[in-house]
C-alpha cells in the first residue's frame, strides 16, 4: 500500500491509499521521486569524463575501506 492523493471538488488535496478517486480519477503518488530527471545521464558523465582523463576517473574510489 504506497500513499496516494487526489485533488477533491474543493481544490484541496486529499489522501488515501486506493488508486482512484471517488470521482473515477485516478489517484497521483504522495512520495517524492527518488532521483533527478537528470540523473539519468551520470553514468554517461563519469564515462566521458573517465575516457577524457589521461588517469582513468577522477573520482576517487574506496576499495576495502581505503580510498584511492
Amino acid at each position: 500500500m504506497y500513499l496516494q492523493y487526489y485533488i477533491n471538488e474543493n481544490g484541496d488535496k486529499v489522501y488515501t491509499v486506493k488508486k482512484e478517486s471517488p470521482l473515477g480519477k485516478a489517484t497521483e503518488s504522495a512520495h517524492p521521486v527518488t532521483f533527478h530527471f537528470l540523473e539519468v545521464y551520470a553514468s554517461f558523465h563519469d564515462k566521458l569524463s573517465a575516457s577524457l582523463h589521461p588517469y582513468g576517473s577522477t573520482t576517487s574510489k574506496k576499495v576495502g575501506g581505503m580510498s584511492y
